[in-house]
C-alpha cells in the first residue's frame, strides 16, 4: 500500500541534491567576482602608481627649473660682471679695428713711406703689374728718405695737406710716387714745389706742399 505524508514541512525526495547545487555555483559566482574585483583593483592600482610617477616626474622637472632659475638670479650681479667685461673686450676690439684701418694707419703709413727699406702698402700684385707695365710710376726701393723730411701735416675730413723740404726736386717726386701707390691716398698732387733754403741749415733745398685724399 502506497503511503503519502501530507504533513507540512516534511522533505521532499531530491530537494536536497538540488540546493547543494546551487550553493555550489553560488560560490563559484562568488570566487569569479572576487577575482575579477581582484583583478580590477590591481590595474586601478597599477594606473594610479604610473599617473603618481609621471606626476612625480614633471614636479622634479619643475624644481629642478626652480633651482636653475634661482641659481641665475643668486649669479645676477656675477653674470652682469661678466656681460660688462664682454661689451669692453669688443669696445676695445672695435677701436683697435677702426685705428687699424683710421687715422692711426694712415700716420703709421706715411712713417713706413719716410723710412729706409719702407714700401707703399699695396696688393702685390698691382704693384707687380703696374712694375710691369709702367716701371716709371715703381717707387725706387733703394731711396733714402733722409732727404726728405715734413714740417707739416694735416687732415680735414680726409682731405691731408702735406708740407715739407727735399734736398732736390727728385725726393720730393720719389715722396709723391710712394704716396700714388700707396691704398691710403688717392688723389695725389703737388700744389707747389719751389727752391728755398732750409732755415737751420741754410741748404738749398725744394720746398713742397702735397695735397691728397685719404682712404680707409
Amino acid at each position: 500500500m502506497l503511503k503519502i505524508n501530507l504533513l507540512p514541512g516534511a522533505p521532499q525526495r531530491g530537494g536536497g541534491q538540488q540546493s547543494g547545487g546551487d550553493i555550489r555555483i553560488f560560490g563559484a559566482a562568488v570566487a569569479i567576482l572576487l577575482v575579477l574585483m581582484g583583478t580590477g583593483i590591481l590595474l586601478f592600482h597599477g594606473t594610479l602608481s604610473s599617473e603618481l610617477g609621471k606626476l612625480n616626474d614633471a614636479n622634479a622637472q619643475r624644481e629642478s627649473a626652480v633651482r636653475a632659475i634661482r641659481s641665475r638670479v643668486s649669479d645676477h650681479p656675477r653674470v652682469q660682471q661678466e656681460l660688462g667685461d664682454i661689451r669692453a673686450r669688443r669696445e676695445a676690439i672695435s677701436r683697435l679695428e677702426q685705428n687699424r684701418t683710421g687715422p692711426t694707419a694712415m700716420l703709421v703709413e706715411v712713417s713706413q713711406l719716410l723710412s729706409p727699406g719702407g714700401r707703399p702698402t699695396n696688393d702685390p700684385a698691382e704693384l707687380e703689374r703696374i712694375q710691369r707695365d709702367d716701371p716709371t710710376r715703381m717707387f725706387n726701393p733703394t731711396w733714402d728718405p733722409h732727404t726728405l723730411w715734413l714740417t707739416s701735416f694735416s687732415e680735414t675730413e680726409r682731405n691731408v695737406v702735406v708740407e715739407g723740404y727735399g734736398r732736390s726736386a727728385n725726393d720730393v717726386a720719389e715722396f709723391m710716387r710712394r704716396m700714388m701707390l700707396s691704398q691710403y691716398f688717392e688723389g695725389v698732387a703737388l700744389e707747389r714745389s719751389e727752391g728755398a733754403q732750409e732755415e737751420v741749415t741754410h741748404l738749398s733745398v725744394q720746398r713742397f706742399k702735397i695735397t691728397a685724399r685719404v682712404r680707409y
